[in-house]
């Protein structure tokens, strides 16, 4: 792998490791078979391929972590749904990690 594309990737994975998502915008396609050979493990990459609205759609899981995650903080303000305080102490315990509820409770280091 050539110098500026190692270099490229691990700005990337940096990138994905601090912030969770990386849009990389390369109108030109200058890096488009580094973009193609890119791996980071337990990421998804997703690539444009024409449609942002296919793009949308092969990533919205990503993007939405589901209602019993997003209500987890709140479990105090519903505490019939048992599921919220399960969850939550799920998510402070450190699993569901893929999520983005998850990754801003380890960032503010709130996972146990």
């Amino acid at each position: 792998m050539p110098v500026v594309t190692e270099s490229l990737v691990q700005l990337i994975a940096k990138q994905v490791d601090e912030k969770g998502l990386v849009v990389w915008y390369d109108p030109e396609q200058a890096y488009g078979e580094a973009a193609t050979e890119l791996t980071l493990p337990k990421t998804t990459v997703a690539r444009y391929d024409s449609s942002f609205i296919k793009l949308r759609h092969e990533i919205d899981h990503l993007l939405n972590d589901g209602v019993v995650l997003n209500i987890a903080p709140l479990h105090e303000l519903v505490p019939s749904w048992k599921e919220a305080k399960k969850y939550w102490t799920e998510l402070i315990a450190g699993k569901h990690e893929w999520s983005s509820i998850g990754k801003q409770l380890r960032q503010k280091g709130l996972v146990k």
